[in-house]
């Protein structure tokens, strides 16, 4: 390879690796400064402000012998294991497809302390106040009936009756 010094006119350019180098002289005409690319409009949206927040409900539905749930973090079962077809176009999921579809958490997503997507909410605060911290408690109970093998859980299912009757009554 020839030498290339400050004396010489000339620029190397290897192609390939089999090919010597060869020399080509420089131009002494300064490169043209780059542009910035004129303004234009904006381009069309793509449509990832309409995507929902969570699009389980509308992929999947989850049937097991404990009942059918709209997603694998569902806080309480929809229906019976048996009456899955009914569910899939229920009043209660399209709701929950509304909200979801609208960047809202539905009642029944806010029910599921393990959803990750509640879970991001929570630590950013974007849950509404009297939210957050019902998701906190949740997260509390399961992790506690965990460690516990299931008593919590077994102590509580007996006295659920009582307190889903308990409760819309102290409200209204």
């Amino acid at each position: 390879m020839p030498a290339v010094g400050l004396e010489r006119d000339v620029s190397v350019v290897v192609t390939r690796r089999d090919h010597a180098p060869r020399e080509e002289p420089r131009t002494d005409a300064p490169a043209a400064p780059a542009q910035a690319p004129a303004a234009t409009e904006p381009l069309p949206s793509l449509g990832a402000e309409r995507v929902p927040i969570c699009d389980e409900p509308w992929k999947s539905l989850y049937i097991l012998r404990r009942g059918v749930y709209p997603c694998c973090y569902g806080g309480h079962e929809l229906a019976p294991m048996d009456d899955y077809r009914k569910v899939w176009n229920s009043p209660q999921l399209q709701e929950i497809r509304g909200e979801l579809a609208a960047g809202r958490l539905h009642g029944y997503c806010r029910e599921s302390p393990a959803c990750p997507i509640v879970r991001k909410m929570a630590a950013a605060g974007e849950l509404k106040t009297a939210a957050a911290p019902l998701s906190r408690l949740r997260r509390g109970w399961h992790r506690l009936d965990r460690v516990l093998n299931g008593l919590p859980g077994r102590l509580y299912r007996p006295l659920k009756p009582l307190a889903g009757r308990l409760i819309p009554a102290l409200r209204g």
